[in-house]
């Protein structure tokens, strides 16, 4: 699964750097217990979140046509739901299509962008692995905190 970059507040801060786009694209949320298998299954307008599999797919909202889907991990994207418009953040890039769209999907509309130049996108690839990096170690000392209480209290019981 080909991931979009989330550019995050740097890229696109505020509404004097977004761009307009006419007319303005909105994007339905179907909600589904799994993604079409064949991406030709895709409607253009429609975004598939599947909570199941925490992941999302839609087609490009720039109207390319190209493929866009994410898995919706607490420490790269995040999705609210009001039970009619959802809303994702950090912003989404698309650097491995053509396009290279950039926007942010707030209260089902899309917000555009200027489109991430090559530095950026390696910047927040760079970001996000050390960020992946540091979750990982914390889970993993949260890991070890818990197996090693569960240890001494095994521990504790035999001592008896």
């Amino acid at each position: 699964m080909a991931s979009p970059i989330s550019g995050g507040k740097q890229y696109c801060p505020d509404e004097s750097r977004m761009t307009k786009r006419e007319p303005p694209v909105v994007l339905v949320p179907e909600f589904v217990e799994r993604l079409p298998v064949n991406s030709d299954e895709l409607v253009p307008g429609i975004i598939y979140i599947c909570l199941k599999y925490k992941t999302v797919a839609y087609r490009c909202p720039c109207g390319c046509g190209g493929l866009s889907e994410f898995v919706l991990d607490p420490t790269r994207f995040r999705m609210t739901y009001d039970g009619e418009n959802v809303t994702f953040s950090p912003s989404i890039g698309i650097a491995y299509l053509n396009c290279r769209s950039h926007y942010w999907i707030r209260n089902n509309r899309v917000e555009w962008c200027p489109p991430m130049q090559d530095w950026e996108i390696g910047r927040v690839r760079e970001r996000e692995h050390r960020e992946t990096l540091e979750t990982r170690r914390q889970q993993d000392l949260r890991k070890s905190k818990d197996n090693g209480s569960l240890w001494d209290k095994l521990a504790k019981m035999w001592r008896r």
